[in-house]
């Protein structure tokens, strides 16, 4: 008798889980509510199966939950009926987020763009046309086209993120709290509020962006955003050199009413993600 973001808001208080699969098919309305949902929690996953290219369309779904990127809207419209399509469409969905759900954090290299992987035991999506898989790129979809006979999954940037950049920012940011909060659970004593107290939560912080750039989901590089924060050239040299930056702001600068409250001052981490290749242009020059 609940709708998915009723069962959803209800289990979130009881236990953490990151992917939210659903095997009902679900209304429009259902949908979207769905997904603005778990936009607004930012610690979890939707995914959001289509079987009719209708979805693509002005005022389909997938443009009312096209800004909702912890959703990812999912195209499969193959199937010999409608509810076959339909089913189809929830099995692409549960295939697509247990290959993207399949990285090892804590490994090197592990992290992976989900663009030109194969699921094991689905058949490719024969009824993506060049066209429609044009309107999928423009929406942010993912699909599972033939792609000269392999079946393959295209991923496109919905928003301003691709499901892959989602997916290790959501694990970034749970390891970042998960590494303060067990520096505050298993000290014997106390951590005391000076700058040497604060060393064993930078130690914790430090080993989560060690460990990102170890599993390629951070990198060395440029930071090119305006916004910075600590030493200026102390923040660029980081970036360059380690792909992350830590900084927090002095105990001796924090706010009389904070100490009383036994908060940390303020972290600030910043991180420049290694991205993934997709496509390449090449140019080929024959001489005869």
């Amino acid at each position: 008798n609940e709708t998915l973001a009723q069962a959803i808001t209800r289990l979130a208080g009881k236990i953490y889980f990151e992917g939210i699969l659903t095997t009902r098919a679900l209304s429009d309305d259902e949908a979207l509510a769905t997904s603005n949902l778990v936009q607004s929690m930012q610690n979890r996953v939707f995914p959001l199966p289509a079987s009719s290219v209708s979805a693509l369309s002005q005022n389909g779904l997938f443009s009312k939950t096209f800004s909702n990127f912890y959703t990812k809207n999912l195209l499969y419209t193959y199937g010999a009926t409608a509810e076959e399509a339909a089913l189809n469409s929830r099995l692409f969905a549960a295939a697509y987020l247990s290959r993207a759900f399949s990285v090892n954090y804590s490994g090197s290299d592990t992290t992976l763009t989900m663009n030109l992987k194969d699921l094991i035991g689905l058949s490719a999506d024969t009824n993506i046309s060049e066209t429609i898989l044009e309107q999928c790129k423009t929406l942010g979809v993912d699909c599972y086209p033939s792609i000269e006979g392999l079946a393959k999954v295209v991923s496109n940037r919905q928003g301003v993120m691709y499901f892959d950049q989602v997916l290790n920012q959501i694990w970034f940011v749970n390891g970042v709290q998960r590494a303060v909060f067990n520096v505050l659970a298993t000290t014997r004593t106390k951590i005391p509020q000076t700058e040497g107290g604060l060393e064993k939560q930078r130690t914790a912080i430090r080993n989560v962006c060690k460990q990102a750039v170890v599993n390629g989901y951070l990198a060395p590089g440029t930071w090119n955003s305006p916004d910075t924060f600590g030493d200026y050239e102390d923040f660029l040299r980081n970036i360059r050199e380690f792909g992350y930056y830590e900084d927090h702001q002095p105990v001796s600068e924090q706010a009389q009413p904070e100490r009383e409250q036994r908060k940390a001052p303020l972290w600030q981490i910043a991180g420049k993600e290694a991205g993934a290749v997709h496509s390449s242009n090449i140019l080929i020059y024959i001489e005869p």
